[in-house]
């Protein structure tokens, strides 16, 4: 028995909307019908990259009706546009249903399509634990993603689940109270990984190693810090004058930053503080050393 396909429209043309529409449209999951943008050239651009649909530029054109509409809308706006998104459909709409309407916040719960619940809609929220940057190398590169689910409709969940199974995607479930935590965890792992290699390309920048010799120098260590991580688990793999109690290091690395980049001093030491929270819980570090280097890390001397 062939698998049923869905016809889809999306509500945000940026790299989230176009590499899901895309997936989804390739392995024949959905036809897309519909792509919105409020800016021409990126809907377009979205269509012309899925390979399929047609751009909107206004949501009161947009086809959500019993007899032409999609069966899955997905809205991949930022997660603070979610809301007065799903208001604004409300507003244009009597009635949603046979309609399922997919969120890819990551923090947002479905609770935040009620207005289209109220019209019948089957809502859920679905996030992939993926890097967007490029939409190209995000399809390539897409099957064996993690996604959260979640949703309080067995009929919505069922929908999901299938759509991302499709398209090679791993899914659990996410209670919805916890949603923002959950979130909070990617945003460390993921975003602030580029913020502190920013820091670290920063900081040899002003030891007078800058540029293609930086990048080049740090990026096997990345790689091997990941890898190792992920192998061993952070107490074990953990490196470095923490663990070692090496406090002397720790106190002129702090001296430095105050002197060329004082911007990173507070992070160096609250992220310190962690570190060695870390080092001990995993008995690397003994109590003793540990409250030396906190003391060191809290010295503004």
């Amino acid at each position: 028995m062939s698998e049923v396909t869905l016809r889809l429209s999306i509500v945000g043309a940026g790299r989230v909307g176009q590499t899901l529409g895309k997936l989804l449209f390739d392995a024949n999951a959905c036809d897309v019908a519909q792509v919105f943008s409020r800016g021409g050239a990126a809907a377009s651009q979205a269509v012309h990259f899925i390979g399929t649909g047609k751009p909107i530029l206004s949501l009161s054109e947009f086809d959500l009706s019993p007899e032409n509409g999609p069966d899955v809308l997905l809205i991949t706006v930022p997660d603070d546009a979610i809301e007065p998104i799903a208001m604004q459909i409300a507003e244009l709409h009597t009635d949603l249903s046979g309609i399922t309407v997919l969120h890819c916040g990551g923090s947002m719960t479905a609770d935040a399509l009620r207005p289209l619940q109220i019209l019948g809609a089957g809502t859920a929220s679905v996030h992939p634990i993926k890097s967007f940057s490029d939409p190209a190398t995000a399809v390539r590169t897409f099957v064996g993603t993690y996604c959260s689910v979640e949703t309080g409709q067995a009929d919505s969940r069922s929908i999901l689940t299938d759509l991302f199974r499709r398209i090679g995607g791993e899914t659990f479930d996410l209670a919805s109270d916890v949603k923002p935590l959950y979130h909070t965890a990617i945003v460390l792992v993921c975003n602030y990984l580029y913020t502190l290699l920013h820091m670290g390309l920063e900081t040899l920048e002003a030891a007078g190693i800058a540029g293609e010799i930086a990048m080049a120098a740090i990026e096997p260590i990345m790689h091997e810090t990941v890898t190792n991580g992920v192998r061993l688990g952070p107490g074990k793999a953990l490196t470095g004058p923490i663990v070692r109690g090496d406090i002397n290091t720790i106190v002129k690395q702090i001296s430095q930053l105050n002197e060329h980049l004082p911007q990173f001093s507070d992070a160096y030491r609250e992220l310190g503080k962690v570190t060695a929270q870390l080092a001990r819980a995993d008995a690397s570090l003994s109590g003793e050393s540990f409250a030396a280097i906190v003391a060191a890390l809290d010295d503004r001397d």
